[in-house]
């Protein structure tokens, strides 16, 4: 599961899908009650997560890095989101962070 407060979204991961949480009322992130769920299917099993405002960000066993960029416009569309993929990684992310700088947003 992960959160990024300062946008309220919330992503959930289980095996190779990701389930977003999405505002019935606006077509974006959750706000308050109106609260549907988009799912978006992955080729691999996902070992961790990290989500921002549109972009869903998730770290696989063999080390690849996956974002998805403007992921709920997408999946209302029927279309599959963006996709950048990054390998430096030899080992199975355990965890993601999402900073503009690099730094801990905690």
């Amino acid at each position: 599961m992960a959160v990024d407060n300062k946008s309220s979204t919330v992503c959930v991961a289980v095996d190779t899908k990701v389930y977003v949480a999405v505002d019935e009322a606006t077509g974006t992130n959750f706000s308050q009650n109106c609260v549907s769920w988009r799912s978006l299917d992955l080729p691999t099993k996902i070992t961790s997560l990290a989500c921002t405002v549109d972009t869903i960000i998730v770290g696989e066993q063999s080390g690849v890095i996956r974002l998805y960029f403007d992921v709920i416009k997408s999946l209302d569309s029927n279309r599959i989101p963006a996709e950048t993929l990054i390998n430096w990684h030899q080992s199975p992310l355990a965890t993601l962070q999402v900073s503009r700088n690099g730094e801990s947003t905690f």
